[in-house]
């Protein structure tokens, strides 16, 4: 049968998000560990509790990690909005991640690909 190679990704992810889930779903981000299911980062001497968004936003980026990911395509995936409103929701969620995660004094995990949109790198 012929496909389309959207659905087949979105497939694709959702078979890896169950996955993950059945496997505990935490992740490493540097020295934090992600839990999805409390929308929890936690390392040795902090926790952070994440907004609904913030945690979407985030696993977002770790299931893509080492991609550039559009504004377009995280205001689809995120906020379920499939056109640019022409607001600075992403730029703003993400300034919000960058502050919860990076350590003052080394380069931030999530990076700005100017003129195409976000890209995570793991520092682990």
């Amino acid at each position: 049968k012929p496909f389309a190679m959207e659905e087949l990704m979105a497939r694709l992810d959702a078979l890896h998000r169950r996955s993950q889930q059945e496997a505990g779903g935490q992740r490493r981000i540097g020295e934090w560990t992600l839990d999805p299911r409390k929308r929890r980062l936690k390392s040795t001497n902090d926790v952070i509790d994440l907004q609904p968004r913030e945690c979407a936003l985030l696993e977002l980026l770790l299931d893509h990690e080492g991609r550039t990911l559009t504004k377009k395509f995280l205001l689809d995936k995120v906020w379920d909005i499939r056109f640019d409103p022409g607001t600075n929701v992403v730029d703003a969620m993400i300034c919000r991640l960058r502050r919860k995660l990076d350590v003052p004094g080394h380069h931030s995990c999530i990076q700005t690909i100017r003129g195409k949109g976000y890209v995570f790198k793991n520092a682990s």
